[in-house]
């Protein structure tokens, strides 16, 4: 009979070890797929950033687009200098890639705001604090660009059509909430 109860013994203290390790196993696995999964978000933002920079680079005579409000007018201004002797054809393709970077400005905060609100709805509390600062830039910065704001406004380029209504709602709450701050340029430099 003793030998019986030794046996149950040893089996629930290995069965009660089983469990405590692979419950650690779990927690480790969980932690390391967050660390991997918060270092892909950073690099995935810094990259588009730095796309963004490697544009304006490439590409000066677009760089209104990526300034400041503050910036805007005198960065317009070196452009308008710059691209004085330009044929009409030249000016008219400008304007249509100064469109597209508009739309990948916008698209770039489109995503920064489903993966701030994916890392809400999971309760990750670095990843939230990271992405509400990049989403923070796009709406107290980059947004705020006269040339952008005129892109997203219904009575400019219209593009807030192409998003969804809650990235839009953001936008609106965040980047017009001080509509008197806030400027509209609805002439490009290449007129």
């Amino acid at each position: 009979m003793n030998k019986t109860k030794q046996k149950i013994d040893y089996s629930i203290i290995l069965s009660i070890l089983a469990t405590i390790i692979s419950s650690y196993s779990i927690y480790l696995s969980k932690n390391l797929h967050s660390d991997n999964s918060s270092s892909q978000i950073i690099r995935e933002n810094y990259k588009d950033f730095l796309d963004l920079h490697l544009i304006r680079a490439e590409y000066p005579l677009y760089s209104h687009i990526f300034v400041n409000r503050y910036k805007y007018l005198e960065t317009k201004n070196l452009i308008k200098g710059a691209v004085k002797l330009k044929t009409k054809e030249e000016r008219i393709e400008m304007q249509l890639v100064e469109s597209a970077l508009a739309r990948r400005v916008f698209t770039m905060y489109e995503h920064s705001y489903y993966q701030w609100q994916n890392s809400v709805r999971f309760s990750e509390e670095s990843r939230i604090k990271f992405l509400k600062l990049v989403l923070d830039h796009f709406t107290n910065v980059l947004l705020k660009n006269p040339r952008l704001v005129w892109y997203w406004s219904e009575n400019g380029g219209d593009f807030n059509k192409y998003y969804e209504k809650e990235v839009v709602e953001y936008y609106n709450s965040h980047v017009l909430k001080k509509r008197s701050d806030l400027l509209s340029d609805a002439f490009n430099p290449y007129n």
